[in-house]
């Protein structure tokens, strides 16, 4: 019986927050059980589909050192017994490396270039990355910022994305879809591009995407849609 934890530092509306949705989906079909530790639980969070092998636990921590809830962190790390954890955002990831079991592997997963962390925190997390068996980024700007500053090699796996929520479309109609950010690989514009291209190909050949925003990747995304 295989066994996978996430946990998070909040859930609310926000891209990783998204993304482990999407993870949490996926993984329900190919693990026993699944859990979701949200470290501090808020009153505006996500809705989380519910499923018999999910389990959602949600901490009221607020701050780094907190002994008390670290301490039931622990304990439900070992009742739950998970072969992998993965984790995301500052205290997930310090708290998991903390306490993670010797039979577990710890991933932890950087979703942007986090230039806010200080020094002492970076400090922290290259002492606790001892700890983590694998570090993903979710660009190669990501990896590259975070193996420069943890001095560890950065594996590089884009975040998910899915098709779920496309209905079945009966009859041609008129699709437009509009990408509002920085052109940048935090972003990833990318992905949306090439999703957009999958919607083309597979539903509607007659929709349009609206790509607003400036920034570094403009030039190469401007190739990229003529290819």
């Amino acid at each position: 019986m295989k066994n996978i934890l996430l946990v998070i530092d909040s859930f609310g509306h926000g891209g990783i927050q998204q993304a482990y949705k999407i993870l949490i989906n996926e993984f329900n079909k190919t693990y026993s059980r699944v859990f979701l530790i949200i470290i501090e639980s808020g009153a505006q969070e996500l809705d989380i589909d519910p499923e018999k092998n999910l389990t959602v636990v949600r901490l009221k921590s607020k701050k780094l050192f907190d002994i008390k809830n670290i301490y039931r962190f622990k304990k439900i790390i070992d009742e739950a017994q998970p072969n992998i954890i993965i984790s995301s955002i500052y205290r997930s990831q310090i708290w998991s490396a903390c306490v993670k079991p010797k039979t577990s592997k710890l991933i932890w997963v950087e979703h942007n270039t986090y230039y806010q962390r200080t020094k002492l925190q970076w400090n922290l997390m290259k002492v606790f990355s001892r700890r983590v068996d694998k570090i993903v980024g979710v660009s190669f700007d990501v990896s590259n910022f975070s193996g420069s500053k943890l001095n560890k090699a950065v594996v590089t796996i884009p975040n998910p994305y899915t098709h779920k929520s496309f209905i079945q479309i009966a009859k041609k109609r008129s699709n437009d879809f509009i990408f509002v950010a920085r052109l940048t690989s935090q972003k990833n514009p990318e992905l949306m591009i090439l999703s957009f291209a999958e919607f083309v190909r597979t539903y509607d050949s007659s929709s349009r995407l609206h790509i607003v925003g400036g920034g570094t990747m403009l030039k190469s995304l401007k190739l990229m849609v003529n290819e």
